[in-house]
């Protein structure tokens, strides 16, 4: 021993310890049961929260159809306005047109589907 080492008695060396094998098994144990027993309150905390976002976005989709449901009522009852034939008859007055005469109606001949052009229906000659 050295001097001051020598007049206390003792050394002072780095505590060194034993690896207690037990220990680490009944710490790896407890963190288990832990786990093992927080788990469900894991699950329940985010169903609740789940549900809550659900919840909200529900609440977002009735604002939204209340809201599309009231534009669809406006636009109603706009189209009902601007269809009915007596405001048309004014607005038609108004621009200067007026009723067709009877010779003032083109007749246009029909298309069918096949792509055929035929003329409109006339009576027949009759055969001699």
């Amino acid at each position: 021993m050295h001097g001051l080492e020598a007049a206390r008695g003792w050394r002072n060396l780095p505590l060194v310890r034993e690896h207690d094998v037990r220990k680490t098994r009944r710490m790896v144990a407890w963190m288990g049961g832990v786990l093992f027993s927080l788990t469900p309150f894991v699950f329940y905390l985010w169903q609740q929260i789940d549900y809550v976002h659900v919840r909200y976005r529900i609440e977002e989709l009735r604002a939204q159809h209340a809201r599309l449901v009231e534009a669809e009522r406006r636009l109603a009852m706009e189209r009902a306005t601007l269809e009915a034939l007596p405001r048309v008859e004014a607005w038609a007055q108004e621009d200067g047109l007026a009723h067709p005469g009877p010779d003032g109606t083109v007749v246009v001949r029909r298309i069918r589907p096949t792509g055929q052009v035929r003329a409109p229906d006339r009576p027949r000659p009759a055969a001699r």
